[in-house]
């Protein structure tokens, strides 16, 4: 596959002619927003390899934010549950605290009343 002749003169420039070489993949495997094909004789596409190369470090690139980000979700995780257990037991906290308040203004009334 010949894509963007930017593309292949770049390949060319940074690493020589001798890289730009043609890996053989088929058709379904191609993104589907390339333009310009070039075939073999099977009719499979062949696309330069350093650009297989390039997609290929992009790939990796975005395997270590993912993991990263999934590092970061799993720390969250623990930071929310150790929130959910303070929560729970300052909302038991303040039952018992509103309990006592009312069991105080109740006694306060009755004793107000039996004056």
């Amino acid at each position: 596959m010949v894509c963007r002749e930017y593309n292949i003169s770049h390949c060319i420039a940074t690493k020589g002619i001798d890289h730009l070489l043609y890996v053989v993949l088929p058709p379904d495997m191609v993104l589907a927003h390339s333009k310009t094909w070039l075939l073999d004789i099977e009719g499979n596409i062949m696309y330069p390899s350093c650009l297989i190369l390039q997609k290929l470090k992009q790939f990796n690139r975005q395997l270590k934010v993912n993991k990263d980000l999934r590092e970061e979700i799993d720390h969250l995780r623990q930071e929310k549950s150790r929130f959910d257990n303070i929560y729970k037991q300052l909302s038991k906290k303040l039952e018992l605290i509103k309990r006592e308040m009312t069991d105080v203004i109740e006694q306060a009334t009755l004793a107000f009343e039996q004056r």
